[in-house]
């Protein structure tokens, strides 16, 4: 079949509309505010990392980007919202490693982790702290294992409540080293540390909070979770070093857009993202709240929850983790 050259013109033209429509989209992308979406209250280190990108990003594009905190049920709650809303770039999500261990949390979500959200690209990553009691006596990976092999069902450890990331990590360990250990809930990290400072508990995975215990040495730290070691903690090794192969457990926070966004939108975004991840000042401002600025592309992030997604699933699986 054989189209006449009027209709080869049209659909030409019409290629071409399209086009140029699309990189007319971009070239005056943004010409109004941006919200962001935080799934967290005001005033912790999460939101302070949207706080600052949302900063960044309004003096690059010379458009105000706009903070709407949305938090609740896990970080689920900002996400319904985003993957509802219009995808043109004009609502994103400042989404955290919560969002891939959510999808197996809870039921009956009102959004496909990944199908109803477009990954733009990383923002920061944050580790934790396997941290014991100094009263406990062990001064490695190594010895606290042998401990509680010894003391089957004996030793626990504190989280900030289930289905959080040192409740993650915790599990992870417990798994990964073969160890029966006791999970003990708290509502929030520092009821966690309280506990922890008293006895309470033999050991926890902690986040940045802890750092001032550990130097005044309240807590003794064995290990932390990141692939390699943090450069605030040089001199304590990561969970892989310590013995506990193939472990790694991190906090990454990241920037999504509702599914169906332009792609030329999205890359928009991440060429500005991975620019103001490079500015000294955004990495210092990071680092004091206990993140380090990396940026990725919309693949290798999709990759990455993906990748997560799978994990969580199975963990939450075999150790039968409920919220609460």
């Amino acid at each position: 079949m054989f189209l006449s050259a009027t209709r080869v013109a049209r659909c030409v033209g019409l290629a071409l509309v399209v086009g140029l429509s699309g990189n007319v989209l971009a070239q005056g992308f943004p010409s109004k505010f941006v919200t962001l979406v935080v799934p967290y209250a005001a005033g912790g280190g999460a939101e302070l990392v949207g706080r600052v990108v949302a900063q960044k990003l309004s003096e690059e594009w010379k458009q105000q980007v706009i903070i709407e905190n949305k938090p609740g049920a896990g970080t689920t709650v900002g996400a319904a919202y985003v993957a509802k809303a219009a995808p043109d770039g004009y609502t994103l999500y400042l989404a955290s490693s919560s969002l891939t261990s959510a999808a197996s949390l809870y039921k009956d979500l009102p959004y496909d982790t990944l199908k109803s959200l477009a990954p733009i690209g990383l923002v920061s990553s944050s580790f934790f702290v396997l941290g014991v009691r100094p009263s406990l006596k062990v001064n490695s990976v190594k010895e606290l294992v042998a401990l509680a092999k010894a003391k089957p069902g004996v030793l626990n450890y504190g989280s900030p409540g289930n289905g959080t990331g040192p409740h993650f990590s915790g599990e992870l360990f417990r798994t990964s080293a073969e160890i029966d250990a006791v999970h003990v809930p708290f509502k929030g990290a520092a009821p966690m540390l309280t506990a922890l400072l008293g006895d309470q508990v033999d050991y926890c995975f902690a986040d940045f909070a802890v750092l001032p215990y550990l130097r005044s040495e309240k807590v003794k730290a064995l290990a932390v979770t990141s692939a390699k070691r943090s450069p605030m903690l040089p001199n304590v090794p990561t969970m892989a070093e310590a013995g506990i192969a193939g472990y790694e457990t991190t906090f990454w926070m990241a920037l999504l857009a509702p599914a169906g966004t332009p792609p030329n939108i999205v890359a928009q975004i991440n060429a500005s993202l991975v620019k103001i991840l490079k500015f000294p000042d955004v990495r210092k401002r990071l680092a004091d709240v206990g993140h380090e600025a990396r940026s990725s592309t919309p693949e290798e992030l999709h990759a990455l929850m993906a990748s997560e997604i799978q994990k969580y699933a199975a963990l939450i699986a075999a150790s039968h983790i409920k919220v609460d």
